[in-house]
């Protein structure tokens, strides 16, 4: 990180408010403004702006018809598929709190999240590259009566709603009924439920709110400065990097998103070719994995025009390769409590900048670095990074303490991750 480096200037002029309140308001927004660019991709499938926000209306209706009320949780198990934007935007504009599930969870994760969260419905696919869900969803529907509707996003499974059938519950939610429950949705109120162990101790639910999925979607937007992007979606469901840094920040811009079910280097070095990706992303591992498969040779990367990584750093030689196939390169940080990415390395960053930092933080997003004795660091200093806004995590679902505990008296976010100024 560095304080010295000169400020630079974003696209668009500073902002303290989100265009929109709540972040399914974006998928309206794009519908009547751009009705017919690609929102979705997922192998031949392809939803316009304007098919997508039909179906989350649809979605958000069936929800109602089957009593879900504000603040309730809405649980999905499933892999990175349209079902997954779709029953979040739906949930989130009627003010239920969506929670992502990993299928590669065992049995016993899945309970710990499910008796945490105490969702009231449940979507659940059925299998995934060899692996069934049907012991799994049967168990949980046996041990927790809380959980009173249960819909099966693929192949049907016992004592299961399919998706049409449950989509068919819409006729009968009118409009007037709809709208009535959105204008009851507020900016800070819950939209996502993400569970994060952190360092030590078992997954705690981390509370995000409207607010700050559009406000970190928004400078996220700005930062990678790029009209309405392509790009691909294989992170896991359950994770911040799928559903806000990716899917989120997309969907402000106005963007295509390819959802494929996992990471696979072959099929994402394929979308880099035929999808015409605008933004390639990724942990350092993914785009080390892109690089060293058979197929990067005959790859065309002649539409990407930014490769970002976050999570670790990468050495100055794989840099120098990344510099060939896109006119920028972005360093990037943040954490689950943070809802969105808060530090970006610049446009004009050279390789050390790249290989050695986070960048800075956004100047959206106010960060100090606090040495042990409480005291601001000077340069060179090492201390912990802090946040600070209403963006940041509302609390840890049914843990006052670890909330009250994540914060400072003055209101920063403990990160628990070190750095310095350079």
């Amino acid at each position: 990180m560095s304080h010295q480096l000169k400020e630079f200037h974003l696209h668009k002029k500073p902002f303290k408010q989100p265009v929109r309140t709540l972040i399914a308001d974006y998928v309206k927004h794009h519908a009547q403004q751009t009705p017919d660019q690609e929102a979705v991709v997922f192998g031949e499938q392809r939803l316009t702006y304007a098919e997508l926000n039909d179906r989350v209306i649809l979605c958000a209706k069936a929800l109602l018809s089957i009593g879900i009320q504000k603040g309730d949780r809405v649980a999905v198990l499933c892999t990175s598929r349209p079902e997954y934007w779709i029953t979040f935007l739906a949930a989130t504009a009627i003010g239920a709190v969506w929670l992502g599930l990993n299928p590669k969870y065992q049995l016993q994760e899945i309970r710990y999240v499910i008796d945490d969260a105490q969702p009231k419905v449940l979507f659940a696919m059925a299998g995934f590259e060899g692996r069934s869900y049907i012991d799994t969803v049967c168990a949980l529907q046996a041990e927790y009566p809380f959980i009173e509707h249960t819909v099966s996003i693929t192949e049907t499974l016992p004592d299961t709603q399919s998706w049409a059938d449950f989509m068919d519950l819409a006729v009968s939610i009118d409009d007037r009924d709809l709208k009535q429950r959105q204008a009851q949705v507020e900016a800070m109120d819950p939209a996502l439920l993400v569970y994060t162990s952190g360092s030590t101790g078992k997954p705690k639910g981390a509370l995000l709110s409207h607010y700050g999925l559009c406000f970190g979607s928004e400078v996220g937007s700005r930062h990678l400065a790029l009209r309405q992007p392509r790009i691909l979606c294989h992170f896991p469901i359950n994770h911040v990097a799928c559903v806000a840094d990716t899917c989120c920040v997309n969907l402000v811009a106005g963007g295509t998103i390819i959802f494929q079910e996992r990471f696979d280097p072959a099929q994402v070095l394929h979308a880099i070719d035929h999808e015409r990706l605008t933004l390639v992303g990724g942990v350092p591992t993914m785009l080390l994995m892109l690089l060293e498969h058979p197929n990067f040779n005959a790859t065309d990367f002649s539409s990407v025009e930014l490769i970002a990584w976050g999570g670790a750093a990468l050495p100055v030689s794989t840099i120098k390769r990344l510099q060939k196939l896109a006119p920028r390169l972005m360093n990037v940080y943040g954490m689950t409590e943070t809802a969105a990415n808060t530090t970006y390395t610049s446009p004009e960053a050279d390789l050390i900048e790249l290989s050695e930092t986070i960048g800075r933080p956004s100047p959206y997003m106010p960060c100090r670095i606090i040495n042990p004795e409480g005291q601001l660091c000077a340069p060179g200093e090492q201390g912990e990074l802090q946040f600070k806004g209403e963006y940041l995590l509302l609390e840890y679902l049914n843990r006052p303490e670890a909330t009250r505990d994540v914060y400072t008296e003055d209101g920063w976010l403990h990160t628990g991750d070190l750095g310095y100024w350079r």
